[in-house]
């Protein structure tokens, strides 16, 4: 059985410093908001000692056959993401990739991607690209499978000389997959990967000292194939692995495709699910992964495709994953979340009106694109981390878990970003703090801080009923903004739903909305 509905209430936060906090709610009980749900509960919140560690940059993973590198509409939507990091050319397909050509060798590619139209990318198309989106950093991920380490490294040369500097580099794209004949054909055995790449590494680590050389690594699975079971042994312990300086994994969990979750036991199981892939990862990585390698998660998402894609379970799911995974891979360095674009129907962050996710390369730059709500809520916390100097980690009394069965799940999540960089600047001046709080429980909760005052802006949807339905679209979140400060109060609200908010001479309480992400600044 699932664990009880939480009854929680928020009360003094003493401990935080807030000039921007993200507050995410999340609902565990499903049926009618009533009046009930709008009782507000406490829960203290403070920072914990000596938890300071480096923030990993964040960005939404790239598959560029299907996205227009020259496609000034999206690269406009890309920089209100808070993406810092981007990868070339990214999934399957860069396993086939002629970096010359900016597509994928047709001769060769086994992607399936050599019938779609052409929407080339070479390096210096790559760096318009990232200039344009204001990232600053780019994963290159080599052709290792197909191409010649020459080639390659002329390839990295070429990027060089465009602009980009060489300073991630990933050897190839999920060479444990057993279901692709032509891996299985050059590599049958995870040691046949590692000693092909130890020239490799040895190369690029010659000729570019300061880039970091990502091996490829297998993520925590609940059952695994021999292959898997031995890879991260075979591979990242082998004399390749001991001169890389990264390692990467693909992280995919299995989400119910059954939208039925008419139960609190249902959500509450879907969202305790991210609790069991973020830390089985880490206990993983922990085990099997030689602790000098930074930790690169280049790939994050769900299986299978379903009801639930893009409704807003979808989107706290993916949102509990990555505040999750921080504290689960103290390594962590990269995290991107599949995908920017994509054909697959789990996973873009982003689409458009007119063509859906994948627009056609003749009308690149002619029409708009709008977050998905798994878009916008990562935008929120990718935007509130943007630049930051560190994360500490807070710790919540109580945090009661989800799921009686997951007892590593908590209702409340959170970091404080130190001397961020917003984004938005929405009253941030450079330097200051921003905190990321999620709360898992259903009610409204009242927040109380001591001394502050500022601006709580929320996201959420109007109904209870809406976190899982289809279709859902951006436009259709709900969204409110409060004043909030010691002395006195006035409010403000873009859509129906109200944010209470009161005040006395030394404390400031917000009434926050369930299934809710929202910031205070």
């Amino acid at each position: 059985s699932m664990h009880a509905r939480h009854e929680l209430t928020m009360t003094s936060i003493t401990s935080v410093s807030c000039s921007r906090v993200l507050l995410i709610f999340f609902s565990s009980a499903w049926h009618s908001i009533s009046a009930e749900l709008r009782t507000p509960f406490h829960v203290a919140v403070d920072a914990v000692a000596d938890s300071s560690r480096f923030v990993p940059l964040f960005g939404l993973g790239s598959e560029l056959v299907w996205q227009s590198s020259n496609d000034t509409k999206l690269m406009q939507a890309i920089t209100q993401t808070g993406s810092t990091m981007a990868r070339y050319p990214g999934g399957t397909p860069s396993d086939y990739w002629d970096w010359k050509a900016g597509w994928v060798n047709r001769s060769s590619d086994r992607s399936g991607c050599r019938q779609l139209p052409v929407r080339p990318s070479t390096p210096t198309q790559w760096r318009q690209f990232l200039t344009d989106s204001a990232i600053n950093n780019s994963i290159i991920v080599l052709c290792q499978l197909t191409c010649s380490l020459h080639y390659e490294l002329e390839g990295l040369r070429a990027h060089e000389k465009a602009g980009t500097p060489i300073k991630y580099v990933e050897l190839g794209n999920e060479m444990y997959d057993e279901s692709r004949p032509d891996v299985m054909q050059r590599y049958p055995t995870p040691k046949a990967y590692a000693d092909a790449m130890l020239p490799w590494v040895t190369a690029i680590r010659g000729q570019f000292p300061d880039a970091s050389v990502a091996l490829i690594g297998m993520r925590w699975n609940a059952h695994d194939t021999p292959r898997s079971a031995s890879w991260n042994t075979d591979v990242l312990k082998s004399p390749a692995g001991t001169l890389a300086t990264a390692a990467t994994i693909h992280i995919y969990c299995p989400f119910d495709t059954d939208n039925n979750v008419s139960t609190a036991d249902n959500v509450a199981h879907h969202l305790a699910g991210a609790a069991t892939y973020a830390f089985n990862n880490g206990d993983n990585a922990r085990s099997t992964i030689p602790s000098h390698l930074d930790l690169w998660i280049t790939e994050m998402g769900v299986y299978p495709a379903g009801s639930l894609d893009q409704t807003w379970l979808h989107a706290l799911f993916y949102g509990a994953m990555v505040m999750q995974l921080p504290a689960a891979l103290p390594r962590l360095k990269v995290l991107t979340p599949y995908c920017l674009l994509c054909a697959d129907p789990t996973a873009p962050t982003f689409t458009t009106h007119e063509y859906g996710p994948i627009v056609p390369p003749a009308a690149a730059g002619t029409v708009d694109f709008v977050p998905t709500p798994t878009g916008a809520l990562l935008a929120v916390i990718f935007g509130a981390a943007h630049n930051a100097r560190a994360m500490s980690s807070l710790s919540f009394s109580p945090n009661p878990v989800l799921t009686k069965e997951e007892d590593r799940s908590r209702t409340f999540l959170g970091w404080t970003f130190e001397k961020a960089q917003p984004l938005s600047g929405e009253g941030v001046p450079a330097g200051d703090n921003a905190t990321v709080v999620m709360n898992l429980g259903r009610q409204d909760a009242a927040l109380t801080f001591a001394m502050v005052t500022a601006t709580v802006s929320c996201t959420s949807v109007p109904t209870v009923s809406d976190v899982v339905r289809h279709g859902l679209t951006s436009a259709e979140l709900q969204r409110s903004v409060v004043q909030c400060s010691g002395a006195h109060s006035s409010g403000r609200q873009s859509r129906a739903r109200s944010t209470p908010v009161t005040d006395t001479s030394t404390t400031c309480t917000a009434q926050i909305p369930g299934y809710s992400i929202c910031t205070l600044t």
